[in-house]
């Protein structure tokens, strides 16, 4: 921050913080691909490991677990400790995890796998709580839903990366063939993480030299909500539902999509590749895009149900293709205006709560669907899609535009270095 001869305030910003948002992305890429890496191919783990579809479903369940036990612990964590020590702590664990699924290739080693593949579900809470700090600490304002929108954007590309591995590598019934692959798969894991460690030993920082702007500069001077501020807050507690619908009706589509295209597609590894490479990579141009939206317009409560609408409706019986593009849009714009709308409480810790919240619905609904798809099928299944697209779309309909984080940074009008 800088004050010139015309006593006119500049907010200066560092080319460091896309550094530091390059890790972060990295970071999120891989985790999301673990998280759905074994049931992107439910029934060639199931046939490998000799065990049921549903604990397959369990290695991509344990992020929901990990989520509602140790999310506001982890929050509490990147709060105390800062983005650097988190980023170290993640990476380092992320390393060894990729490292015992190297070992966990074996067959009979199924139960070393879910040791292994609890550790990026773990760490995915943390990433998803860092995001929304490295924006606000090392962004402009402005840039924040950027940010957001591109861990949102490379995380989809990471659960599609495992729709795209599993129609590559995976389309042999060969024992050995599959041991290989999960091998090799586990080993280029464990090279980038231990890329990522070195690299946020080197060169990251907990905050940059000066504030990014205004809203940043004067957080420590405006009193924090409490939580019980934060929860009687009713724009908040309505955004919150959004969010957990949204969240939750996205994860539940990676995770069964292949049971849904197994019961009715003989090519079943090719189909459901296809289909949950679609219904993931298109949520790429909604995230950016409700990003750029953001940054020129704040009509947030406007975009929220223009996304939600398309996202409730019709689009799931069109294509997962126009599905994962609103869908994956309302998940970055909900939680950008829920940033916006508890400020300055810490984004770490809103963040975490919401997630920890989201991952709760899943719990129930996916052996639901299991059981729904193997009984009735997997059109009647997907009626639970609906509802929980009914209900985000109700919710938003009645949240109120109160954005606490641009109101503080607009009360003078600073100029911003780059």
């Amino acid at each position: 921050m800088e004050i010139t001869n015309e006593n006119i305030v500049v907010f200066r910003t560092y080319r460091k913080r896309f550094l530091i948002c390059a890790v972060l992305l990295l970071c999120t890429l891989t985790t999301a691909f673990q998280i759905n890496q074994y049931t992107s191919i439910t029934n060639v783990i199931a046939e490998y490991y000799q065990v049921s579809s549903i604990a397959v479903n369990w290695t991509a369940l344990l992020n929901n677990i990990s989520t509602i036990l140790f999310a506001y612990s982890l929050g509490k964590f990147v709060e105390r400790y800062g983005v650097r020590k988190s980023m170290l702590v993640i990476t380092f664990l992320l390393a060894i995890s990729a490292v015992l699924k190297c070992f966990a290739s074996d067959k009979n080693h199924f139960w070393l796998l879910m040791i292994a593949q609890f550790i990026p579900d773990a760490c995915f809470s943390v990433i998803l709580a860092i995001a929304p700090l490295i924006g606000s600490i090392w962004f402009k304002p402005n840039e924040v839903a950027l940010v957001l929108g591109a861990s949102s954007a490379i995380g989809l590309f990471g659960f599609a990366l495992s729709f795209i591995t599993a129609g590559l590598f995976f389309t042999s019934t060969k024992t050995d063939d599959i041991k290989l692959n999960l091998f090799y798969v586990s080993l280029s894991l464990a090279v980038l993480m231990v890329l990522a460690f070195f690299v946020t030993l080197i060169y990251m920082s907990d905050k940059p030299p000066t504030p990014p702007s205004l809203a940043e500069e004067r957080r420590s001077t405006i009193r924090t909500p409490t939580f019980k501020g934060l929860f009687t807050n009713k724009n908040f507690l309505l955004l919150f539902t959004v969010f957990v619908f949204v969240n939750s009706a996205s994860q539940l589509i990676t995770v069964t999509i292949n049971q849904s295209v197994t019961s009715k597609f003989r090519n079943s590894n090719g189909v459901s590749a296809v289909a949950g490479f679609l219904s993931l990579i298109s949520g790429i141009p909604g995230s950016l895009i409700i990003g750029m939206i953001t940054q020129s317009n704040s009509k947030y409560k406007l975009s929220l149900i223009i996304f939600l609408s398309s996202n409730a409706i019709w689009t799931l019986y069109i294509s997962t293709f126009s599905y994962g593009m609103v869908s994956n849009a309302a998940y970055v714009l909900a939680l950008d205006f829920i940033v916006e709308l508890s400020f300055p409480f810490p984004e770490s810790l809103s963040n975490s709560m919401v997630q920890a919240v989201s991952s709760i619905p899943n719990l129930i609904c996916v052996p639901l669907f299991t059981k729904l798809c193997e009984k009735y099928g997997a059109v009647e299944a997907n009626y639970i899609l609906i509802l929980m697209g009914i209900l985000s779309l109700i919710s938003a309909l009645f949240v109120r535009e109160d954005l606490r984080r641009r109101k503080a940074d607009a009360e003078t009008t600073p100029l911003i270095e780059v």
